[in-house]
């Protein structure tokens, strides 16, 4: 039986706060038309898409799974500001390579 490709979305949020800063967080949306569940990692948007609509996914490899040879993708964003995007949560980092090891070690214990 042939499964239909699905295609997961990442949604891009800019937060502003009071002190002048914006922090940039991009969460994983749900494939399934109508619902607009969204999650941080792919772990719980494939445990939702099991659950909540009987469809599983599966990680793709090549984006998903970071290891020693690993790509960081640098993004220039509209602002002209260039960061640091994570393989596994899809954050964004200035362009300081100490904060975004500490994120990988910390949240991801790599």
């Amino acid at each position: 039986q042939l499964m239909a490709a699905l295609k997961v979305t990442r949604t891009t949020y800019r937060y502003a706060y009071p002190d002048g800063s914006v922090k940039l967080k991009t969460v994983l949306c749900c494939p399934q038309e109508g619902c607009a569940a969204e999650f941080d990692e792919f772990s719980g948007l494939a445990s939702h898409t099991q659950e909540a609509h009987g469809l599983p996914l599966r990680e793709n490899s090549s984006e998903q799974k970071a290891g020693p040879t690993q790509k960081v993708v640098r993004l220039k964003l509209p602002s002209g500001e260039t960061v640091l995007v994570c393989p596994f949560c899809q954050d964004h980092f200035p362009e300081i390579e100490a904060q975004f090891l500490e994120h990988l070690a910390a949240k991801h214990g790599r």
